[in-house]
C-alpha cells in the first residue's frame, strides 16, 4: 500500500494469541445404566486435569458400547446423552461449566453392525456458572457422530470439539503491594470521613 508521500508501508493483521485452556469432562446415556456410556476426561474432582491449546482441537470424550449377544440388538429413539465440561484458562480456575445435550438414535446388532448416530441438541451453561472464557459461538462439536458396535475399535467412539478461537487470557492477580496500598487507602478515606463528621 502506498500512501501520503509515496513511501511505502503495509497493514498487518492483528495476530492471533494462542492461549491455553484446561478443562474436564464428564457425562452420561440415558439413565446411566445400559450398554453404551460415556467416559469423559480429567476428573471434575480435581478440575482442569486436561489441556489444549486455543484456538484447536480437544477430546471431549469417548462413548463405549458393551459387548452384545451375536443376535442382541440395542435400539435408541431419541435418547438423551449429557455431557458436562468445566473450562478455565488458569489451571487453578474459577472453572465455568457448560452442559452439552445430545440424543442418540439407532440400532446397533451383535458386536459388528451400528445405525446409531449421536446429535448435539443444545449446549449451555449451566445454573449459576461464571460465563465461558470463549464465545460459545466459537465452539463446535464433532457430531452427528456413528456410533461403533462393540467389535470396531473396542466398542469406542471418540468425541471431539474445537475451539475457532482463542480464549479469554486470565485476570491478572493484583499484586500484594498494590493490594496493600490499596487497603491503606481504604483505611485513609476511613478515618477523613470519621473526622469530617459534625460534632453532636
Amino acid at each position: 500500500m502506498v500512501i501520503g508521500n509515496g513511501l511505502a508501508t503495509s497493514v498487518q493483521a492483528t495476530p492471533i494469541t494462542a492461549q491455553p485452556v484446561y478443562y474436564d469432562t464428564w457425562g452420561t446415556v440415558g439413565t446411566g445404566s445400559g450398554p453404551l456410556t460415556f467416559s469423559g476426561v480429567g476428573s471434575n474432582a480435581t478440575p482442569g486435569g486436561m489441556s489444549f491449546i486455543s484456538p484447536g482441537s480437544f477430546l471431549l470424550g469417548q462413548f463405549q458400547m458393551s459387548a452384545l449377544p451375536a443376535s442382541g440388538t440395542l435400539t435408541y429413539n431419541n435418547t438423551p446423552f449429557e455431557i458436562s465440561a468445566e473450562f478455565s484458562t488458569s489451571p487453578t480456575g474459577p472453572f465455568s461449566t457448560l452442559h452439552i445435550m445430545g440424543t442418540l438414535n439407532g440400532t446397533i446388532t451383535g458386536n459388528s453392525t451400528s445405525t446409531m448416530l449421536a446429535t448435539i441438541v443444545s449446549i449451555q451453561p449451566a445454573a449459576g456458572s461464571i460465563p465461558p472464557p470463549f464465545d460459545l459461538s466459537a465452539l463446535s462439536i464433532n457430531l452427528p457422530q456413528a456410533i461403533a458396535a462393540n467389535g470396531l475399535n473396542g466398542g469406542l467412539t471418540s468425541l471431539t470439539a474445537l475451539l475457532s478461537v482463542a480464549a479469554d487470557p486470565p485476570a491478572p492477580v493484583p499484586e500484594p503491594g498494590s493490594m496493600a496500598v490499596f487497603g491503606a487507602a481504604l483505611v485513609g478515606f476511613g478515618v477523613w470521613r470519621y473526622r469530617r463528621r459534625p460534632a453532636r
